[in-house]
């Protein structure tokens, strides 16, 4: 379960939109209990999401965007994967 403080650009979420996975692209606090989310879906739509407290048990942390990967050095273990797979 994800919390709204958590929330932040660069996440990949589930249970923002049914049945599919999204990149936050930015998570903006309105009070202490609402964020609105900009998100890019997996077909590379874009939409916007006001998400309260009661929204919360429904989210959960779906992994890293390719963006947070490679700043945590993940490219080059893919990378390196590509380069010795035969």
């Amino acid at each position: 379960m994800a919390k709204l403080e958590d929330l932040k650009a660069g996440l990949r979420l589930a249970g923002v939109i049914p049945v599919s996975r999204c990149s936050v692209i930015a998570a903006v606090r309105h009070g202490a209990d609402v964020v609105e989310l900009t998100y890019k879906t997996a077909d590379g739509n874009l939409g916007q999401r006001v998400i309260g407290r009661e929204s919360e048990p429904s989210l959960a942390f779906a992994g890293l965007t390719r963006a947070r990967m490679t700043r945590r050095g993940g490219f080059s273990v893919v990378a390196e994967c590509q380069r010795i797979k035969p």
